[in-house]
């Protein structure tokens, strides 16, 4: 009770100051004095908040499959992310919205609503970008060993990004982080095609994306085809030492990765430039056999017309063939692109024999695409697509991940910040 009631006068306090404040300034428009004061107070009630309950809206059979699903909406989320991110282990679910709030909720669903709880965290000491590039910084979190990673965007100047990882010793109280790596090669930050998703590996290391940077759009410069940078690559790094090593390199902007550790297999997927969002494959990976997966050499979307194209294609010719030029084909591409997301692997809901089942997630506006869905693949034994059907969500689908002691898939809806549930 007495926390309730401090947090109410420092609300007031805020909120007086505000008014003061925007009354001081002599903001003219009065429509936006109301919109700064609404947004500043929804900021200090996220970060005031102790407890996020997702609501239970909705629960149907998705058309045209098997499966369930059930959607968990929560209010404030919106306004943290709207980017968020599942981690887990053997007892709890994590969640961490793009702007680095933490929050778990143990591994137990009743179909009722789901309630996390935040986790104090020294992330905003690490969080310096400014609002002009963009707000979402996390890119994914990962847990391994009793260590939590969270995959970000860090800040060393105006003109100066990496892809970085803070790691902290697990617990659901306070999580004090500091930094575990960073790329050691800067660009300028647009907002896209950073990567920057996260997988756990063998051999006491973790596997990490990291995408071009626009680097051929932007900067016409071929980094994702070049062994001396770490730009548009997936690299492993020992938890230990803190070495990493290159495993493939041609990469774009790798938005979905999992490791595969019974069948030895890196799955990714990518987004293309306008159309070609791919889905590799990175058999037995090797740092001793760097596989190249082509970009921007080949690719199957072309460059935005928005560009000077007569200057990109000298650069980077986008071939339609990859096999035709070294390069390893996707086992699957998407033109028009449906902005392909995370992807997981696992055959516990679907029960099909010496089969293998991937899901996709899809981001993108247009249903009828095959975007705002999740893709789900049946594979043979030798990992050739038997079957594809698409289980239309509409919404974004951003992260999903499967939950082996309640065999179901969690997936992060961002059009609503929503949590959805699906099983059979």
């Amino acid at each position: 009770m007495k926390k309730i009631i401090k947090t109410k006068k420092y609300l007031i306090i805020f909120i007086s100051i505000l008014i003061f404040l925007t009354f001081t300034v002599k903001i003219i428009d009065l429509n936006k004095a109301k919109l700064l004061i609404k947004k500043n107070i929804r900021v200090f009630i996220i970060d005031n908040k102790s407890n996020f309950e997702f609501k239970k809206t909705s629960s149907n059979k998705i058309i045209n499959s098997e499966y369930n699903i059930t959607s968990y909406k929560n209010t404030y989320l919106k306004s943290m992310g709207p980017r968020a991110y599942f981690a887990k282990d053997d007892i709890n679910l994590f969640l961490v919205t793009g702007t680095g709030h933490l929050m778990y909720m143990p591994i137990i669903h009743n179909n009722k609503n789901l309630s996390f709880k935040s986790i104090d965290t020294n992330f905003k000491n690490f969080a310096n970008v400014k609002k002009n590039k963009s707000e979402i910084i996390v890119k994914d979190a990962l847990i391994k060993d009793g260590k939590i990673y969270i995959s970000y965007i860090f800040k060393k100047n105006d003109e100066c990004f990496y892809n970085s990882i803070l790691r902290g010793d697990l617990n659901t109280d306070k999580i004090k982080f500091d930094f575990f790596f960073n790329s050691d090669f800067c660009l300028n930050y647009n907002g896209y095609a950073v990567g920057g998703n996260l997988s756990d590996f063998k051999d006491n290391s973790i596997i990490i994306a990291i995408g071009d940077w626009s680097s051929y759009e932007t900067f016409q410069t071929k980094h994702p085809q070049d062994l001396n940078n770490l730009i548009g690559k997936i690299i492993s790094i020992n938890t230990i030492t803190k070495k990493n090593n290159i495993l493939s390199i041609g990469h774009r902007n790798q938005q979905g990765l999992f490791y595969d550790k019974e069948n030895d297999i890196i799955f990714s997927t990518e987004h293309g430039p306008m159309g070609g969002d791919e889905i590799n494959l990175n058999r037995t990976p090797d740092i001793n056999n760097i596989k190249n997966f082509g970009w921007a050499v080949s690719s199957y979307g072309d460059h935005y017309t928005n560009l000077d194209q007569k200057a990109l294609y000298n650069v980077a010719p986008l071939n339609k063939s990859h096999i035709d030029y070294g390069f390893i084909e996707p086992l699957k591409w998407f033109t028009p692109a449906l902005g392909i997301s995370q992807i997981i692997k696992t055959e516990n809901l679907l029960k099909v024999n010496n089969k293998h089942v991937i899901y996709v997630g899809a981001l993108g506006s247009d249903l009828k695409e095959g975007d705002l869905s999740i893709h789900q693949f049946i594979l043979n034994q030798k990992f050739e697509i038997e079957n594809h059907i698409i289980l239309p969500i509409g919404e974004r689908v951003r992260d999903i991940i499967y939950i082996e002691e309640l065999n179901k898939i969690f997936t992060y809806l961002e059009s609503s910040s929503s949590i959805a549930i699906i099983d059979n």
